[in-house]
């Protein structure tokens, strides 16, 4: 039911039932025949959701009578995405269930649903290790008599499991803190089944992982030709990032995982959902990152907080343990705390998931109706970082409200077909008629940009109009230009108009003076956080900003990491605050960022700053009502009478309570519209 009014069309898989037979037979029963017991088996041999329900009982936690297995948000999608070989990170709050969740399977892959195959579990030390391998036991105690097979030859102890009957071995290592020792945990293993608990505790967790995983690959081969259940499952509580285990799992699983939406319920098939997984993973990984709190998993806030003082956590402990929270992120961030806090308070945890035709993920922060009915007609700007900063080509986006400046939507994707890529943005384009695009132009932005030149015009789009470029921007240096462009309609431009000013569109940070990183990575940025931080509301966004750090005096990400997101998310910002003469674009000035204020002195909270920033509020109200009125006058005298009382005004704005606009730029912009439209009106003879 929770699936179902999640949207999701494949809602019912958890009860599936391939042998009718079995309806309302109880696989505990002392009465069955030995007809039922071999149709359990066999149910529980290709159906794992009817083991999970029917059979796999948990040993009580009070009391004789043992628990049926609960199922929720992470346990379900583990299991789905296990069993179609999509390897995930489970990432939840201690005491819900996350580890249980991984046993649970590895029982019943070992105990009915597979044959000659090998499961291994590598965790940070040997408590972690004899904790797992307890709870194996005790989990596969509590099976019916006639679905344990093991016997007096198997063995049974701390290190190792087997089930001879079924020729199945599950191994057991921890982390080795030599080089050489962590090198040789994860050469020479035919494994099929690897589930890694703790990985951001695990040492030398970056040696061991990728020879353990390419090591396992003949095995997985033989799993898949038989039919056989393969996979990778990791599991851990949010790590240290001082820390090179903490570090390590972050940055190179963590971050490169595609975030976890139920959508993918409805991929049509395997083949359909790694094709989604690929597009839409930051690292170009088939992986995916389930990562969960305790409000989804189903607790309650006050179960939350007596369980942080019964383990008596404080500090790091709290955040790490029992809220997700990556601790030492922050603390070395160049991003002030005060700003930082208003970035994390407006994370929305559960956006509405949209997969498209092209099998592109967007998360937005709007509701599916109002995505229809609101954002129709709205004014907003998409913003397009092509490039990871690190030689891979990962592809973020961010959508702007231009009014509010919040983010509507976000989405990372990695995509070598370009031409698809760009088709799917010109549907962009289409869907939404007053949107306008930036594209930063460097890497695939060029070839992007290319694409969308061929293809706007051909749709009826004016790319001139609906994508940033500096022909637009420089309308009044270089008025020739402009000229050239617009003095023609779009069916009888010149094509070869695309081709000669193609370099003007486009932002190109590798650049210096208006169009660079600095320029994004200066002054913009905090502005952004300061004046629409509490509208942020995508998660990746906020954790890419609160890694940014300090190197040679000016802000950048780590080394390693990535800061896609925040080019975008910067760059709309940039536009809708720098960018001149929207009005070609169709965005009326008055509109842009209008109803914006500053984030921090309303966390202060102080009266008398608060006032000082209605009033400021009101004051550029009343100047774009002003301005108006200025676009309307035609007598020249009145004209300037009201170009100076604005002039006047706006030397009144404080920057520090209001986003400012460059108001010479805004009245040089106005008066070059009156005076085409003059132009237009005014009929020449030549005598």
């Amino acid at each position: 039911m929770l699936l179902k009014r999640m949207g999701i069309k494949n809602h019912l898989f958890i009860l599936a039932l391939h042998d009718p037979d079995l309806q309302g037979v109880n696989p505990f029963s002392p009465d069955l025949t030995m007809e039922q017991k071999v149709k359990i088996a066999h149910e529980c041999r290709h159906n794992p959701w009817y083991a999970i329900r029917e059979v796999i009982r948990l040993p009580a936690s009070s009391g004789t009578e043992p628990l049926r297995y609960r199922l929720n948000r992470f346990n379900v999608a583990q299991m789905w995405l296990y069993f179609n070989h999509v390897t995930t990170l489970g990432i939840a709050p201690r005491q819900t269930g996350k580890s249980v969740a991984s046993d649970v399977l590895m029982t019943i892959l070992m105990s009915f649903m597979t044959v000659n195959t090998k499961m291994m579990l590598l965790t940070k030390d040997d408590s972690l290790r004899v904790g797992n391998v307890t709870r194996l036991k005790d989990i596969y105690k509590e099976l019916p008599d006639f679905l344990q097979l093991k016997d007096r030859t198997d063995t049974n102890n701390t290190e190792k499991i087997t089930i001879n009957a079924l020729n199945n071995v599950y191994t057991t290592s921890v982390a080795q803190p030599s080089t050489k020792g962590a090198l040789k945990l994860g050469r020479g293993a035919t494994i099929q089944n690897v589930h890694i608990d703790e990985a951001a505790f695990i040492k030398n967790i970056d040696i061991t992982l990728p020879a353990l995983l390419a090591a396992t690959g003949a095995a997985r081969d033989n799993a898949k030709a038989a039919g056989e259940p393969y996979g990778n499952i990791l599991t851990t509580t949010a790590g240290y990032l001082n820390s090179k285990e903490g570090k390590y799992v972050y940055e190179e699983i963590y971050k490169k995982a595609m975030p976890w939406t139920e959508k993918l319920y409805d991929c049509k098939n395997e083949e359909e959902l790694v094709d989604v997984i690929r597009k839409n993973s930051p690292g170009k990984k088939v992986m995916v990152l389930l990562e969960f709190n305790h409000r989804q998993l189903g607790y309650t806030d006050e179960w939350m907080r007596q369980k942080i003082e019964d383990a008596m956590a404080e500090g790091d402990a709290v955040l790490a343990d029992f809220l997700n929270i990556w601790p030492e992120g922050s603390e070395s961030s160049a991003i002030p705390k005060n700003l930082l806090k208003i970035l994390f308070d407006s994370i929305q945890k559960e956006p509405y998931v949209e997969i498209s035709s092209y099998g592109y993920v967007t998360r937005w922060y709007k509701t599916e109706e109002e995505i229809e009915t609101l954002l129709k007609d709205r004014y907003m700007t998409i913003s397009l970082d092509t490039s990871d900063a690190v030689g891979r080509d990962d592809i973020a986006m961010t959508l702007r409200d231009d009014k509010t400046g919040a983010t509507l939507a976000a989405g990372q994707y990695n995509e070598t077909n370009l031409i698809t890529f760009s088709e799917w943005l010109v549907s962009w384009l289409e869907r939404f008629p007053n949107l306008t695009m930036i594209i930063e132009r460097r890497s695939s932005g060029v070839a992007i940009i290319d694409n969308l030149l061929k293809i706007l015009p051909a749709k009826g789009m004016d790319p001139f109009r609906r994508l940033f470029n500096w022909i637009v921007d420089e309308a009044l240096e270089y008025p020739a230009r402009v000229e050239e462009v617009f003095r023609r309609n779009l069916e009888q431009r010149d094509p070869s108009l695309y081709v000669k000013y193609r370099k003007h569109f486009g932002y190109a940070t590798s650049s210096g003076g208006r169009a660079s990183r600095d320029a994004l990575y200066g002054n913009t940025i905090l502005s952004a956080i300061k004046y629409t931080g509490n509208a942020a509301h995508d998660k990746n966004l906020v954790d890419q900003i609160a890694g940014l750090t300090v190197k040679n005096g000016r802000i950048d990400h780590k080394t390693g990491s990535k800061d896609d997101l925040v080019i975008s998310w910067t760059l709309g910002y940039w536009f809708l605050t720098s960018a001149r003469n929207k009005e070609y674009y169709g965005i009326p000035n008055n509109i842009v960022l209008s109803t914006v204020i500053n984030n921090v002195l309303e966390k202060d909270n102080n009266k008398e700053k608060i006032e000082m920033q209605r009033y400021q509020v009101a004051l550029k109200e009343y100047i774009d009502n002003l301005l108006e009125e200025l676009r309307k006058i035609k007598d020249p005298v009145r004209s300037h009478m009201l170009t100076n009382k604005i002039k006047h005004l706006y030397k009144d704005i404080d920057t520090s309570y209001v986003q400012p606009v460059n108001i010479d730029s805004v009245l040089e912009t106005i008066e070059l519209e009156k005076a085409k439209k003059q132009a237009t009106q005014t009929t020449y003879y030549n005598y």
